[in-house]
C-alpha cells in the first residue's frame, strides 16, 4: 500500500470531523494539484541539452564520428583510384625541361578532322621535368607541352604536342581505358634562320 504523503495526511485530518469522507475522485484531484506530474520534454530540448551527455556519451559519439569521417574518405579514394594517370618527362633538346605547363585536352572525335577538342586540366611541370594527370577519365586525350617564360627555354624551344609535334592534327592521340600512360614529350627548337 502507498504511503500518504504528508500534506495528504493533514488534509485527511482536517476533513476527519466530517461524517463522510470525500469520494476518492476528489482525493485524485487534490492529489494532482498537490503533485503536478512534470511535463514530457520535448526531444530537441533533450537533444539540445548536453547535460544528458555523459563524458562516455561524448566519447562514443567521438569515436562514431571519427570512423564516419573515415569510412567517407576511403570511398572517395576507391571510387577516384581507379582512375588511370598520366604522366611522363617533358625534355627541351636533350636535358629535361626545369618548370613550364602541361595541358591536357579531351578528345570527343574518332577520326581527323578533330573539331571537338575541350580542356581538361592543366598541370605545372616540376624542376626534373616530370607532370603527371592523376585520375584521368577513360577517353582519348592530346597533351601540350608548353615552356616556361623568362627562363631561356621560351626563347630557344616552342609548345609541343605529345610526342614530337608543332600542331594539334599532328599529335598522337592518347587512348585512355584501365591502365597508366607514360606519355614523354620532346620540345622541338625554334627555326631561327629567318633572323
Amino acid at each position: 500500500m502507498e504511503k500518504p504523503d504528508y500534506i495528504e495526511e493533514k488534509f485527511r485530518q482536517s476533513f476527519s470531523d466530517y461524517s463522510v469522507n470525500p469520494p476518492d475522485r476528489v482525493w485524485d484531484e487534490l492529489k494532482i494539484t498537490l503533485h503536478p506530474q512534470p511535463a514530457a520534454e520535448k526531444f530537441w530540448t533533450r537533444l539540445t541539452d548536453f547535460t544528458y551527455f555523459s563524458p562516455q556519451m561524448i566519447k562514443r559519439l567521438a569515436f562514431i564520428s571519427g570512423a564516419t569521417v573515415v569510412l567517407f574518405l576511403i570511398i572517395i579514394y576507391f571510387l577516384t583510384s581507379d582512375n588511370p594517370t598520366i604522366r611522363g618527362h617533358a625534355y627541351a633538346g636533350e636535358s629535361r625541361l626545369c618548370g613550364g605547363t602541361a595541358i591536357l585536352f579531351q578528345v570527343k572525335d574518332t577520326m581527323a578532322p578533330l573539331d571537338s577538342v575541350n580542356h581538361y586540366r592543366t598541370e605545372s611541370i616540376d624542376n626534373n621535368g616530370f607532370f603527371q594527370f592523376p585520375g584521368v577519365e577513360p577517353g582519348r586525350y592530346l597533351l601540350q607541352i608548353a615552356p616556361p617564360a623568362n627562363i631561356g627555354f621560351d626563347e630557344e624551344f616552342q609548345p609541343s604536342w605529345y610526342d614530337r609535334h608543332l600542331y594539334p592534327e599532328q599529335a598522337e592521340i592518347i587512348i585512355i581505358s584501365s591502365d597508366d600512360v607514360d606519355a614523354d614529350v620532346y620540345l622541338p627548337k625554334k627555326d631561327n634562320s629567318g633572323k
